[in-house]
């Protein structure tokens, strides 16, 4: 079905799936996971600049935010990416930036037992990236202001902030002197996800209308292609907030600053071209 506009423009309606987000009654949602068909071509499409450093941190502290039926996949280890991402299929050639910290766990449920990424926070600097991610599958993602990663011979610096409060450094070395350099692959993000997806129950507030794992994949056909890849040293703090610095994030930036950094692990540089659509996510059985 096409429908013409007061002033001439076309909109194929009929080209989006059956997919629906708030404000529901306004029509199909379009996104990274509903992309018109004449479009489809351009699902994947993306150019992604990821700087990681990861953190021996301890155990106890780190399993304290983990959800039920989820537990450590080996060493503690606390890892903070930044991504820059460019020419976005979904988003008509445009971007974004994100920060993500993660942790490997391994998930037991009643039918499946799964290892993967877990997400304890996400932030980027576009709204439209934590809309479709929160609603559709569940991720914890806020906003940020995050400037594109910076270089200067080897050296990557990047960081986060929030009106004016930073909250965020990290820094990446890939040519440091005297200094062992870990193997790149080592922490780096794997291609399963696991997510703990929460929905407080409106009026009764410390209740929940949704409280689920949720557990997905990249599928094959939308994985990137790594083009480049540079292990590195480096290393990230996160910066203890008042109310007044953050009022409705201080909570979560304070959690991750109070998670002791043992021992920097390393870190890793990576370029690579497309994005995966993240489509084949399910509540974990």
């Amino acid at each position: 079905m096409t429908e013409t506009l007061s002033d001439g423009i076309r909109t194929d309606v009929d080209e989006l799936e059956e997919m629906r987000r708030m404000p529901v009654l306004l029509g199909r949602a379009p996104g990274p996971r509903n992309m018109p068909r004449h479009k489809a071509h351009l699902t994947y499409s993306a150019d992604a600049t990821r700087v990681a450093v990861h953190a021996l941190t301890d155990a106890a502290k780190l399993s304290r935010y983990l959800p039920p039926r989820c537990r450590l996949a080996g060493e503690p280890v606390l890892s903070v990416s930044v991504t820059q991402l460019r020419n976005l299929g979904w988003l008509a050639g445009r971007g974004y930036n994100f920060v993500n910290v993660f942790t490997k766990v391994i998930f037991e449920g009643e039918e499946e037992t799964v290892q993967g990424d877990f997400s304890l926070c996400l932030w980027e600097n576009k709204a439209d990236p934590i809309l479709t991610g929160r609603d559709e599958l569940g991720m914890p993602k806020l906003f940020a202001d995050i400037p594109d990663p910076r270089e200067l011979d080897g050296r990557w610096d990047c960081s986060a902030s929030w009106e004016g409060f930073p909250f965020l450094h990290l820094d990446l070395d890939t040519a440091p002197d005297g200094e062992r350099i870990p193997s790149p692959d080592a922490y780096s993000h794997s291609s399963v996800y696991i997510l703990h997806r929460y929905q407080t129950r409106t009026g009764q507030w410390d209740q929940a209308d949704i409280d689920d794992i949720v557990v997905g994949h990249a599928s094959p056909a939308s994985r990137p292609t790594v083009l480049d890849k540079k292990a590195g040293v480096g290393r990230f703090d996160f910066c203890q907030a008042r109310w007044e610095d953050m009022p409705t994030q201080y909570t979560f930036v304070n959690a991750l600053a109070g998670l002791p950094l043992l021992e920097f692990r390393g870190g890793e540089i990576v370029k690579a071209s497309g994005i995966p659509d993240l489509k084949a996510f399910h509540v974990g059985r």
